[in-house]
């Protein structure tokens, strides 16, 4: 897959801009912080950039589809770069002012759903309609974005001591146009799938998601997975306050175990993938993500529960690469931004409902019945990842039938 040079500039270009975005996620806030010294504004900043993602994904996917692959990808990261250098060159001309940050946050968040779901529809186009090579080439996109989520905040505190804020927003913006250049000069431009007239319009792919009997539960479960995830990262560091001693330490542990098991999943699964039967995958890394969450209730030692988070983050590794093969192949390539950027769109909501439950949730009830919520809603997302591979299995054993009469 390696040898793929289109694969190659791709994987890269995300690596690149990924990193660059990750120390943009510290870094943005810390400066609001620095520069305000109001934790309330710097909520307000980052929820302006999440809440256009989750609001307007349908939208753009819409608009992504009339753009094509290719082009949204390059205008993505186009648009971005001088998105972020405003800041710190506004700031340093001192006409920064909070309602124009706000305003720079929404347009930086708006672009994301179109430019991940094109992103992912790309792949087919890269790799050939072959399920495995998709599910590859998806492992290898998704092994550097997991990379750069745990390397890029321990990069970004560092260069932040080091340099400051403002020049860690400006060496993001820089990642954005090396991006783009990878881009243009290594991604063919392919042609553009025919409408499909019955999916038309701006709610298209929302349309075809609902309609479908293998996407319709499969979204469900990944906007519960979302949910659940959100919940779990805003819940681990009152675990390590409450349980282990306002341990830090324990806290960075728990994340990063979660976070590395999923790195690690996702590393494996380029391999697998080849020989593995995809909806075996499924099936397993839904019940490896889900079940081993049941034992953060009971209280344990800290290395059991890293182990758990371990345990559960590999089985994400694991389940996303072949699932989001599944989910591309299975829908109509004129549909394939529309329908990704409403699924993006969707999951994104059930994480903001989830940012917005934990808080009170931990604070009146505790960390355990928090945590029994996490269980839950990731142990309802297996269930309905099982059902929609239950659905393209048995849809599989009709089509091998069909065949065998004709």
């Amino acid at each position: 897959m390696w040898r793929r040079r289109p694969i190659g500039a791709l994987v890269v270009a995300e690596a690149i801009s990924a990193t660059g975005s990750q120390l943009t996620a510290l870094a943005l806030p810390w400066f609001v912080l620095t520069t305000t010294g109001s934790p309330s504004r710097m909520a307000l900043v980052v929820a302006a950039e999440v809440l256009p993602w989750a609001l307007l994904g349908i939208p753009a996917g819409a608009g992504a589809a009339r753009l094509g692959l290719k082009r949204t990808l390059v205008v993505c990261n186009l648009c971005w770069a001088p998105l972020v250098v405003l800041i710190p060159v506004l700031h340093h001309a001192g006409l920064l002012s909070f309602g124009i940050l706000l305003a720079l946050a929404v347009l930086i968040g708006a672009l994301w759903p179109a430019y991940l779901a094109s992103q992912h529809a790309l792949l087919p186009g890269l790799v050939g309609e072959d399920e495995r090579s998709v599910a590859q080439a998806s492992a290898l996109l998704f092994s550097s974005m997991r990379m750069t989520y745990m390397l890029g905040p321990a990069l970004a505190g560092a260069l932040i001591a080091l340099w400051g804020a403002p020049t860690v927003l400006v060496i993001d913006a820089a990642s954005f146009l090396v991006a783009a250049v990878l881009l243009l000069s290594f991604i063919p431009s392919l042609e553009r799938a025919p409408a499909r007239t019955e999916f038309g319009g701006m709610l298209g792919g929302l349309r075809f998601l609902v309609g479908d009997p293998f996407l319709r539960p499969l979204t469900a479960a990944q906007v519960l997975s979302q949910t659940a995830f959100q919940a779990l990262v805003i819940s681990l560091p009152v675990l390590a306050f409450v349980r282990y001693g306002e341990s830090p330490e324990i806290a960075g542990l728990l994340l990063a175990a979660w976070g590395g098991g999923a790195l690690l999943g996702s590393a494996l699964s380029y391999r697998t993938t080849r020989t593995w039967d995809l909806l075996r995958t499924g099936d397993l890394a839904w019940l490896a993500q889900a079940l081993p969450l049941w034992l953060l209730v009971a209280s344990m030692p800290a290395p059991a529960v890293a182990a758990a988070l371990l345990v559960s983050g590999l089985g994400n590794g694991f389940r996303v690469p072949a699932m989001q093969a599944l989910a591309i192949l299975r829908t109509p390539a004129a549909l394939r931004q529309q329908t990704g950027a409403a699924s993006s769109s969707l999951a994104m909501l059930g994480g903001a409902l989830a940012l917005a439950v934990a808080g009170p949730v931990l604070q009146e009830l505790g960390t355990s019945p928090a945590l029994a919520g996490v269980a839950g809603l990731s142990s309802a997302a297996a269930v309905a990842g099982l059902v929609a591979t239950g659905r393209a299995r048995m849809a599989r054993s009709v089509t091998k039938v069909t065949q065998v009469s004709a």
